[in-house]
């Protein structure tokens, strides 16, 4: 092995320190419209993006030359800005298989507010408490975009394969750990002979998703309840079980028992 001089591991440790700062950086762009202003206006200055969103215009300023310092953002004549290519479509465009925006937000707002007890969890060996509202809703913006690009491989399935023989015949899904219920709602708006269960323990995500059904007018072909993967008394039969990703999300001392009950309600 070649040695490595101090300095260059000073490099590597600055380059992960970017990271966590680069980050921050987006989910701030993203929530508070940065990026989304500047897409728009085709590039803007900051005075321009702090009269339009109503923001303290020195705070702006700084946050664009950052931006640009992380090369998220260039500079063009008179001091405007304009997205670096490519970064409309993976931080503004919600639409898109590629956007990343979700993301971020899920990764600064949530997981790294978990992570901050993790030392503690590594001495007692404990979890980290349910969901809260928030994190609900911003885990289902980040799953959104899973969800798009799996309808897609569903939709380009050959028609021998044995789980697109089952799609095109009435049939009926159990959801494990369906939180805010975007994946079943999307698959009830794309297969009209199939209904659709969703099952979780936590509250938020069921209400929210009820209500969204309840919108859609789906309540006669999506139905969702507050209970654990893992329960015995679901007694109901399905032709597909799904967990998206979901399995991570479970203590260990569950999963087998969460797997268990997806396999024997499964026809």
């Amino acid at each position: 092995m070649a040695e490595i001089a101090v300095e260059q591991q000073q490099e590597k440790l600055k380059s992960i320190s970017d990271g966590f700062y680069a980050s921050h950086l987006i989910s701030i762009g993203i929530e508070c419209g940065l990026f989304e202003t500047i897409n728009n206006k085709k590039g803007a200055t900051p005075t321009e993006i702090a009269s339009e969103l109503e923001l303290y215009e020195p705070y702006i300023e700084i946050w664009c030359q950052t931006a640009y310092y992380y090369e998220l953002l260039d500079l063009e004549n008179e001091g405007r800005y304009v997205l670096q290519p490519h970064m409309d479509e993976l931080l503004v465009d919600k639409s898109s298989l590629k956007t990343m925006a979700a993301g971020f937000r899920l990764f600064v707002n949530i997981a790294g507010g978990r992570l901050i007890d993790y030392p503690k969890y590594y001495k007692s060996g404990g979890i980290t408490e349910e969901y809260s509202a928030e994190r609900s809703k911003l885990a289902a913006d980040a799953l959104a975009l899973g969800h798009q690009i799996f309808l897609f491989y569903l939709s380009i399935l050959q028609d021998e394969d044995r789980l697109k023989k089952k799609l095109i015949q009435p049939f009926k899904l159990m959801d494990i750990g369906c939180g805010s219920g975007g994946f079943i709602i999307k698959l009830a708006q794309a297969y009209q002979d199939g209904l659709f269960w969703g099952i979780d323990p936590v509250s938020f995500g069921i209400e929210a998703a009820k209500e969204e059904v309840v919108n859609l007018g789906l309540d006669k072909k999506v139905f969702l309840e507050k209970i654990g993967g893992e329960t015995s008394d679901f007694i109901d039969e399905f032709n597909i079980t799904s967990l998206f990703l979901t399995f991570h999300e479970l203590p260990p001392n569950v999963r087998h028992r969460v797997a268990r009950t997806g396999f024997r309600r499964c026809l």
